[in-house]
């Protein structure tokens, strides 16, 4: 028996089923309760190694509380063609989208401005320099002004090194 390739549009789908799952702080065991299947069916559907019925489909969506088209964002309509969307491999990582759940949190456009710059900082391949850290704190709380919170967050990374 010859195995199936999953198509462009099942991993997209099952894509989009782990974004959304992640987003809401739901494992793939308790969405397997919630729609009577294993946690292992999950793994299997948002790999795109199985396939998922229009009736699973409508009970997940259900589960997220999102319309069923929303499972088949970043799908052509011809249904060819690379699946997803720039950047989206980056949000099926949970710390990562834990990080822009923060961030979006963040009222202060300057404190968002500090913390992006601290991140570009840290970013570099090499561990940064013990200057570079006193500057990013510098640079963050010129920013924030008296609030100080970037600082703090910098202050802390800086402990870590």
């Amino acid at each position: 028996m010859t195995k199936r390739k999953p198509t462009p549009v099942d991993l997209a789908v099952g894509r989009n089923v782990r974004i959304y799952r992640l987003q809401r702080g739901i494992s793939q065991s308790d969405l397997a309760d919630r729609v009577g299947v294993t946690f292992q069916q999950i793994q299997k559907y948002e790999s795109g190694t199985n396939r998922i019925s229009a009736a699973r489909l409508t009970q997940i969506a259900q589960v997220f509380g999102v319309e069923l088209p929303a499972l088949f964002d970043g799908i052509a309509r011809d249904g060819g063609g690379p699946p997803g969307f720039p950047g989206q491999d980056f949000l099926l990582q949970p710390l990562s989208l834990r990080l822009l759940q923060a961030f979006e949190q963040i009222e202060s456009g300057a404190l968002q401005g500090a913390i992006l710059a601290m991140i570009d900082a840290l970013a570099v391949r090499a561990p940064p320099s013990v200057e570079a850290v006193e500057a990013g704190a510098a640079f963050a709380h010129a920013s924030v002004g008296a609030h100080g919170e970037a600082a703090g967050v910098v202050q802390s990374r800086h402990n870590v090194l």
